[in-house]
């Protein structure tokens, strides 16, 4: 632990120094440690100062000045109240350090919370501009081309969160997190290495995914069902839409490496142009290219993001601008905790596949109230990510096992406070269906969702939060069964919803169960295991 050697490092020099007790100079041979040197003076009522007292709160507070009584001095305020003292102020400098972190946490949250909605307000931009420009035919083809786009590139979205987790304990080692497996033969990468990996797995997949989509654009297409009218406009957009994917996945893992260092206002700016650009170019190019005028706007635009924060990796004191080229051996460990976290977002991708396959068999009417309610949902749920976000860079740097902790706390903290937030906006806007649609006969059934809504809003926050906690801590292997496990009640949900033909309501309420499937699953770990752990580690430092 950092904070480890600073604080009992500094109790030894203060103990060999000129201010050590008047008793542990008065006798003539050395002092035992822990007491009085053979004959000393009595020490009535006890002196000088404990362990804890000279190191204080190690890693939170600072160190307590402790002077040594003089031998037959009356005690100060008697013991009680000495001991009271000394408890007010290392809880005093305990508050100064959670509230420095709630301040650190909060800055970078701000800017965070905003990154994830970069995806859907570019797919928003598309839809209107087709739709307003290119005409319905083409505004249909567009949906199942961004369903496969999106389905293909979240299969890899894991690049930046194994960034983000790894560059931070390359920047902090030895920082109290769980010790590296022993034999295993390979150094641990440092920053410069780690991003070195990053790269070339996202340049790898990326250059998969053109030549993927581009080969089996049209089987792909038909494979979701898109009618064979709407094949040739959608398998155009397809391939040119291809040629983005490595500038996606780059654009995730600079984006992983900035946050862990905790700049979240670099990958904002590069989001906030992209928009900007994808706006312009869209309405530039829709009216004369149609759909493939969007797909070109979304590739320029993409790349345009990789530019601005590759600039930001490329700032002058960045720590992962010196260093080695990785090894063969710290590559393929990078790409299989990279596969480890990918299994995870694949799972989830298949319970939403679940469920938006069990939606399409209820009627129009119904379809259509899901199709608002979930576009609202969708949005909300993107909200919840700074819980995530937080666990992935704070706790590789946490200093000490109480630093650890704590950290811990306020990212569960921050996940309910986000489910909490973004059910009760969810809630709201689904109580005024006006708002999405004038069909008026859609009304009660998009009202009738708020329930569901909220729910899984709420639990959604605590879950991510706390699956978060449990990556950042490298624990994969829980972090899939339990996946897994939501993902089987997920599915017995669903087939029993169809077997018993239940309608919208309580699809949605399905929706409700897989979060508090997996938040229950999450946060236990976490509070049974992970917790318990750190305040065992920090109590035999102490």
């Amino acid at each position: 632990m950092a904070g480890a050697p600073a604080g009992r490092g500094g109790q030894r020099g203060a103990a060999a120094g000129s201010g050590a007790p008047r008793w542990a100079r008065a006798g003539p041979g050395p002092a035992p440690r822990g007491g009085p040197a053979a004959g000393a003076p009595p020490r009535p009522g006890g002196g000088g100062c404990s362990p804890r007292a000279a190191r204080g709160a190690r890693g939170w507070a600072p160190a307590r000045a402790c002077r040594p009584r003089a031998p037959g001095a009356p005690r100060a305020a008697g013991g009680a109240g000495a001991g009271a003292g000394a408890g007010a102020g290392a809880g005093a400098g305990v508050e100064g350090a959670e509230e420095a972190l709630w301040r650190r946490v909060l800055k970078f949250v701000g800017p965070a919370a905003l990154i994830p909605l970069a995806d859907p307000i570019q797919g928003l931009v598309d839809t209107v501009c087709v739709g307003q420009l290119a005409g319905t035919q083409q505004l249909a083809a567009l949906g199942p081309n961004t369903l496969i786009f999106n389905f293909v590139v979240y299969l890899f979205f894991g690049i930046g969160s194994c960034t983000t987790i790894f560059m931070g304990k390359a920047l902090n080692p030895g920082n109290g997190g769980e010790p590296s497996a022993e034999g295993s033969g390979i150094s641990e990468p440092d920053a410069a290495q780690v991003l070195a990996c990053a790269c070339l797995v996202a340049v790898a997949l990326g250059l998969a995914n053109i030549f993927v989509l581009r080969l089996l654009s049209g089987p792909a297409l038909t494979l979701v069902g898109t009618s064979a009218a709407l094949v040739a406009a959608g398998e155009s957009y397809l391939q040119v839409r291809s040629l983005a994917a490595p500038a996606v996945l780059l654009s995730m893992a600079a984006q992983g490496a900035l946050l862990s260092v905790k700049d979240s206002k670099t990958p904002l700016c590069a989001v906030l142009l992209a928009v900007g650009v994808n706006i312009a170019l869209d309405v530039l190019l829709v009216g004369r290219m149609g759909l493939e005028g969007a797909a070109l706007a979304t590739v320029v635009a993409q790349h345009v993001q990789l530019a601005l924060l590759f600039g930001g990796l490329l700032w002058p004191g960045r720590p992962w601008k010196r260093g080695r080229a990785p090894s063969a051996g710290q590559f393929f460990s990078f790409l299989r905790k990279f596969c480890a976290i990918s299994v995870m977002y694949v799972v989830k991708n298949f319970c939403y596949l679940a469920l938006i396959y069990r939606v399409f068999s209820l009627r129009v009417l119904e379809l259509a109230a899901h199709q608002v309610a979930w576009s609202v949902w969708c949005i909300c749920s993107y909200l919840t990510a700074p819980g995530e976000q937080v666990a992935f860079a704070f706790i590789p740097a946490a200093r000490s096992p109480e630093e650890e902790s704590h950290t811990i706390r306020t990212v569960l903290a921050l996940g309910l406070a986000a489910g909490v937030l973004t059910g009760a906006g969810c809630a709201l806007a689904l109580s005024f269906p006006a708002l999405f649609t004038s069909d008026a006969t859609l009304w009660p059934d998009v009202r009738g969702l708020v329930a569901p809504a909220f729910l899984s809003l709420l639990l959604c926050g605590v879950e991510v939060a706390s699956g978060g906690v449990l990556l950042a801590k490298e624990d994969f292997g829980y972090v899939q069964k339990a996946l897994i496990l939501a993902l089987v009640v997920m599915g017995g949900y669903m087939w029993t919803s169809q077997k018993m033909v239940w309608g919208l309501r309580a699809i949605w309420w399905g929706l409700a169960l897989f979060m508090g499937c997996r938040m229950s699953l999450s946060a236990s770990r976490v509070l049974v295991r992970h917790l318990p752990e750190l305040e065992s580690r920090a109590a035999r430092h102490d």
